[in-house]
């Protein structure tokens, strides 16, 4: 009997202490949900951090408290499942996680408490590598955005969408335009105004890019866009498609027979996968992405890409995921039939594909998966991911408009992104040997 009752005195005692130490929740306030992020240092070590910031309206904000403690779990490289990995006080919101391969994918949450309640964080993905460099291949003027930045099969040219800004009497007037870098003697060409979405050809000999130039409304908000081809021997472009209806992200066809792109030509609003060749034939792949209502507002897309080795394409699309609209990427596999399947299927956004123009295998594309966005590949064949850039707060993406392209016989990625300043650049990120 008294085994027994030490037993209770002790269980009592140590909840007194659990309660004493967790502090109260004020009333009216709730439990914060932690915003994780995982950062890989210089040393190859994994930075796990954690903060309680949120974007509301401040007359619909509730009011809400951070932890008295936090338990972090992770999940291991051939492992099911997650374990607890370390616990930690209130006042640590940063945690380093040492002893990790290169090349393996490591998972990890944390859980907040506090009397007595629990909220967990978002999952994060990190793949360590070697922490790469990137090089900087040009820079904006006058605060002037880089859009859609494609860099030519040989790695001398960039296509890309900026800013062309002129004058009319006491006015100053801007639209965004199709633009050529020679990165050789750094002269720009300016392509076509009121343009999107350049993509090369395989020889690097032409660029196909839509346009609305010229074109006028036809509805309230809505202008319809055309698809043309610039050859960059003879400085001519050569209308390809045009209608009433809007069409974007095209990509040559392997052999340069064809454009791929996706138009709302059977109903406004409403994209489809199209196919025109060089002599004027377009027929319909995929007659409609459908747009989920949780997805109301946001780009039904942020890119498309075709393969120059097979007839696929990978296009990123929303879906909800526990009532989340969130990108993922498919793939389109057609020639007699086509066939949609899934290219990167998770809970994160997974964003802006860009097959590899060097080998078939593989294919580039943005994810948050690491609680921020990255850029990341994807062996296709066996379903290996890596992680290739480590941006942190100081760089990021241009939102939604930016383009991946591979280069230096697929050694190497260039993609745009601008830092603290608001200076906007091109660069250039190494891929890790796989």
């Amino acid at each position: 009997m008294k085994i027994r009752y030490y037993l209770i005195l002790l269980i009592f005692g140590f909840l007194s202490c659990e309660k004493q130490w967790d502090d109260p929740i004020p009333e009216g306030a709730i439990l914060g949900t932690p915003n994780l992020t995982a950062n890989l240092t210089e040393e190859g070590k994994v930075m796990l951090n954690w903060d309680f910031s949120r974007f509301c309206p401040g007359w619909m904000c509730i009011d809400w408290v951070e932890g008295s403690r936090y338990e972090i779990f992770g999940k291991y490289p051939g492992t099911n499942d997650f374990i607890r990995i370390s616990r930690l006080g209130a006042d640590e919101k940063a945690f380093l996680v040492e002893n990790l391969e290169f090349g393996k994918p490591y998972e990890f949450y944390l859980t907040t408490h506090r009397a007595g309640q629990k909220t967990t964080s978002n999952r994060v993905m990190i793949i360590p590598n070697p922490f790469p460099e990137f090089q900087t291949l040009m820079e904006s003027d006058d605060w002037d955005p880089i859009f859609n930045p494609k860099i030519n099969p040989n790695g001398d040219k960039i296509a890309y969408i900026s800013n062309y800004r002129w004058s009319e009497g006491d006015q100053n007037f801007m639209t965004l335009s199709l633009y050529l870098l020679d990165l050789f003697s750094g002269q720009t060409e300016l392509i076509k105004l009121n343009s999107h979405h350049p993509q090369w050809s395989a020889d690097g000999k032409k660029i196909v890019f839509g346009t609305d130039d010229g074109l006028s409304q036809i509805a309230q908000g809505y202008k319809p866009t055309r698809l043309e081809i610039f050859d960059i021997n003879s400085k001519e472009s050569t209308v390809i498609s045009s209608g009433q209806y809007q069409q974007y992200f095209p990509s040559f066809e392997r052999g340069n027979a064809a454009v791929i792109f996706l138009s709302d030509s059977l109903e406004r609003g409403n994209m489809g996968l199209w196919r025109t060749e060089t002599n004027g034939t377009t027929k319909v792949l995929w007659p409609s992405f459908q747009l989920p209502e949780q997805g109301v507002g946001l780009p039904l897309f942020t890119g498309m890409d075709g393969s120059v080795f097979k007839d696929i394409v990978a296009v990123d699309n929303i879906r909800v995921v526990e009532n989340r609209p969130i990108y993922n990427i498919y793939g389109l596999e057609y020639g007699s039939g086509i066939q949609k399947k899934d290219l990167v299927i998770s809970q994160w956004n997974d964003m802006a594909p860009a097959f590899s123009t060097f080998d078939e295998r593989l294919l580039s594309f943005i994810s948050d998966r690491s609680g921020s966005r990255q850029i990341w590949t994807l062996d296709i064949t066996n379903g290996k991911l890596n992680q290739i850039s480590y941006f942190k707060n100081d760089e990021n993406f241009v939102s939604s408009s930016t383009s991946l392209s591979w280069t230096d016989q697929g050694k190497a990625i260039v993609f745009s992104i601008y830092s603290v300043g608001g200076i906007q650049k091109v660069v250039k990120i190494s891929v890790p040997d796989f």
